[in-house]
Parts: structure tokens; C-alpha cells; sequence
């Protein structure tokens, strides 16, 4: 992570598969961490990546710890700005399946366990024309108590943008 604070991304990039290399067997966990954070420098502005790469990254992380979310919701936030959207609302629909892990301890996202990922499916759908998903989705979201008060309003905005593309 010194690398990564300094800079030095492709060291960073080198690094954390090293790592993940090394702890192949003994800490899933670490493991995990190390080719997520892999998978998101290269999927970065200045990571040189390009999709299929990318994708394998992401994939590699998720198949690594397959009771964690945050590779695959990265992965549709990836695919999502990247004009992907059909892709992205796969990818956050299985990241949103995924229940919070009880067992692990490193670095859980627990906002992809509580609403992330299903934003992410739901404007993933709505990119794709999939509106009655996305109104569905975002009026659940709505109604969850995992979705911070501070995104509320943004939400709640969104069902009638849904809507409105269906005519």
C-alpha cells in the first residue's frame, strides 16, 4: 500500500500480486484483498488496463473469495462507466446476492452488502432500458434500512426517471 500512497502504481500493481502469489493457501483473506486492490489499479485512470484484462482481474479476485462482493461490485462500476451496462447490472445483481461475510475480517465494504451494489444494478439497468428493473430496485432501495440517509434523496429522484423512460 506504500507504493500505491507514493505513486507508484505499476510497483503497487507488482506488489499485490506478489503478495497474493505468496499467500496462495494459508490467508484467503489476504489474498483476496491483494488481487482486489490489483484489479482496481488497473482498472484506474492511470492503471493502462483494458477490458478483457480487466475483467479477468476483477473475476480473479471474486473466484478467489466467491463470499465476498466488492470484486464484482467493483467490476459493474467498471462496466457501468465503461457503456457496459449489461455487463454491470450482471455483475451487481450477483454482487448484490452475496450476504455479508461473517467470518472474514480484512477490509469488508459493507456498503456493497447494504445498498451498493443494488444502486449499481439499478442504474446499470436503467443504462441498459431495463426500466421497470431499475424503478423496482431503486423503490427497494428506498425502502431499505441499509441506504444511508445521504443518499436518500438522490434515490428517491430516480423512480420517476425510470419511469419516465419507459414511454
Amino acid at each position: 500500500q506504500s507504493l500505491r500512497g507514493s505513486g507508484d502504481l505499476g510497483g503497487a500493481m507488482a506488489a499485490y500480486a506478489k503478495r497474493a502469489e505468496m499467500g496462495e493457501g494459508t490467508n484467503d483473506e489476504e489474498v483476496y484483498i491483494s488481487l482486489l486492490e490489483r484489479a482496481r489499479l488497473l482498472a484506474g485512470p492511470h492503471g493502462g488496463g483494458e477490458y478483457p484484462a480487466i475483467e479477468a482481474a476483477f473475476l480473479s479476485a471474486w473466484m478467489s473469495r466467491p463470499t465476498r462482493s466488492e470484486a464484482l461490485g467493483s467490476l459493474a462500476v467498471y462496466c457501468l462507466n465503461s457503456s457496459r451496462p449489461i455487463q454491470a447490472a450482471t455483475f451487481a445483481l450477483i454482487a448484490a446476492g452475496i450476504a455479508k461475510p461473517q467470518m472474514d475480517r480484512l477490509f469488508i465494504e459493507e456498503d456493497w452488502y447494504d445498498w451498493k451494489a443494488l444502486e449499481v444494478f439499478a442504474e446499470a439497468s436503467y443504462e441498459a432500458k431495463n426500466f421497470q428493473a431499475a424503478q423496482e430496485t431503486y423503490i427497494d432501495l428506498l425502502v431499505s434500512p441499509g441506504l444511508p440517509e445521504n443518499r436518500r434523496d438522490s434515490v428517491r429522484a430516480r423512480p420517476s426517471r425510470a419511469n419516465t423512460g419507459r414511454s
